[in-house]
């Protein structure tokens, strides 16, 4: 990420930093070396990021097709609970004219 003469450099700010001890030209300095850092992150970070993304982004699609097949079920269920009853109405009517 930094050169060791930046990482040397960085590791001096931060400390004056930290005794606030810095002027305004190292603080700028120090938000340049910040503002490295971050970006080298960012590029190191990046494919994660977006393998996580599509990972996300499959698994939302899962939930969805998951959430039509449980309505699905319920459906059917609640189909085969009116089958089911109307299979019991026939049986008690043809058991009360035997």
């Amino acid at each position: 990420m930094l050169s060791e003469q930046q990482r040397i450099r960085f590791s001096e700010l931060q400390q004056r930093e930290e005794d606030a001890t810095l002027n305004s030209s190292e603080q700028e300095e120090l938000d340049s070396l910040i503002r490295i850092i971050e970006t080298k992150e960012k590029e190191y970070l990046q494919p994660a990021i977006e393998r996580l993304q599509q990972e996300h982004l499959k698994i939302q699609a899962q939930n969805d097709e998951l959430k039509i097949l449980s309505r699905r079920q319920k459906r059917l269920v609640r189909h085969l609970e009116r089958v089911l009853a109307a299979a019991q109405t026939e049986s008690t009517a043809i058991r009360t004219l035997v």
